[in-house]
């Protein structure tokens, strides 16, 4: 028996000693593997789209890691209105074992009042960002720092990822018979996926206590968008607002208090004065610096007016 116990101990020791094994790095294909494969569409922009019969790829440049990108889900057709709850910034960034690290934009900046380096090295090294997702990668782009990742389970796949709609219930559970991946179209720094949902859901009057299955259809958009990186000075976020805001700590080390305040960075919607000018005169102004708003005709000119002095 104590033989038994020498070795259970023993084992138990190694156990917690021996390093656990890493997850297996998968390689990816090179650039030349992936794109021989057969009846590959390859539609070349920002980020590169790639089609394989049912399947479809999405490439990030080596410039597009590590910035801030725009993701919204909204419907653009049918007989409702709804954005996505998983919109919003996020950035993709090349992580361990040849992934590709998805991280929402709740970074925290940490600020203080002293130039004591140790309580700013400590407050720095707190900060750790949390990981939402991965991707792994499926292959290098031509460039070799590019990454190449499978979009296919995000586009049809209502209850989690980039597109997450499982929030609505006319959109959570869609029948794969009646919808899939219409198509894509190119945008300055991005891409918008058009994908159709369809489903049926059984619905009762609770007066009458007759139902019936009620069939929707919508049309989905997609987009995936790099955010121009020209931003206004930081301001502390207020609820009229309604930006998205970044959480910063500033500790205060003459109270030894840290306190954590919310601030906001808006895109330019406007030009500045000095730019109003120019329009007049009819030169020509820097078209990054502003966010253009477009009204579709149809909206009555009444709304149309209140949308205007909204922005404005």
């Amino acid at each position: 028996m104590k033989v038994l116990n020498v070795y259970l101990l023993l084992w138990v020791t190694l156990l917690f000693v021996c390093p656990v094994a890493a997850q297996q790095d998968v390689k990816p294909m090179t650039y030349e593997q992936f794109k021989e494969q057969k009846d590959l569409q390859t539609d070349k922009g920002f980020y590169t789209v790639y089609r394989l019969n049912d399947q479809y790829y999405l490439e990030i440049p080596a410039e597009g890691l590590g910035k801030e990108v725009l993701i919204t889900t909204q419907v653009a057709h049918g007989m409702d209105a709804f954005v996505s709850e998983a919109s919003g910034v996020i950035r993709f960034s090349e992580g361990r074992n040849n992934t590709v690290q998805v991280v929402r934009n709740r970074l925290t900046d940490v600020s203080a009042d002293s130039t004591d380096v140790c309580m700013m090295m400590a407050l720095k090294k707190s900060g750790l960002v949390p990981i939402d997702y991965t991707f792994p990668i499926v292959a290098r782009g031509e460039d070799g720092k590019s990454v190449i990742i499978e979009l296919t389970g995000e586009l049809n796949n209502p209850g989690s990822g980039l597109f997450n709609v499982s929030s609505y219930h006319w959109l959570s559970h869609p029948d794969p018979s009646r919808s899939g991946v219409d198509g894509w179209r190119m945008l300055d720094k991005g891409v918008v996926f058009s994908v159709t949902r369809g489903q049926s859901d059984y619905q009762s009057n609770p007066q009458t206590q007759e139902g019936r299955d009620i069939a929707t259809r919508y049309v989905l958009e997609m987009v995936i968008q790099q955010l121009p990186e020209n931003r206004m000075k930081q301001r502390i976020s207020h609820p009229a607002y309604g930006f998205e805001t970044i959480g910063v700590t500033e500790y205060d080390t003459k109270k030894y208090v840290a306190q954590k305040r919310e601030y906001i960075r808006k895109w330019n919607l406007t030009a500045s004065a000095k730019e109003i000018k120019k329009q007049k005169r009819g030169m020509a102004i820097e078209p990054e610096r502003q966010i253009c708003v477009y009204i579709d005709p149809v909206t009555p000119a009444p709304f149309a007016e209140c949308i205007k002095n909204g922005v404005k």
